[in-house]
């Protein structure tokens, strides 16, 4: 997956990159084939603010959160895409399932 890392106001680090890259390998675990990964940091007065958006094949996923930590933002919104795929993951996989049963039944 090839990841983009924007920071807007904020000096970029090896450590915040380091996480996000950490963070954002336990979202292959649910196989959505994702292409690109995109992460913007940003300031906005006292608040951390990180926004993440996955593109995929299918579809796209985005999370944004905003707390004056950056390391919690980035959980947040990693959060956010996380919820996002596995909702995804399971509709797939009970299509799937549902259209087996009918056959089945038949």
């Amino acid at each position: 997956m090839k990841t983009t890392i924007t920071f807007r106001q904020i000096q970029s680090s090896e450590a915040v990159k380091d996480f996000v890259n950490d963070r954002l390998a336990k979202l292959d675990r649910y196989q959505h084939k994702a292409k690109e990964a995109h992460v913007i940091l940003s300031t906005e007065r006292y608040l951390q603010v990180a926004e993440v958006v996955l593109s995929a094949k299918e579809f796209k996923a985005r999370g944004k959160a905003s707390t004056q930590d950056m390391y919690a933002s980035i959980d947040g919104a990693v959060g956010k895409v996380e919820k996002t795929l596995k909702r995804h993951h399971d509709k797939k996989i009970k299509s799937k399932t549902h259209a087996i049963k009918e056959v089945s039944l038949l």
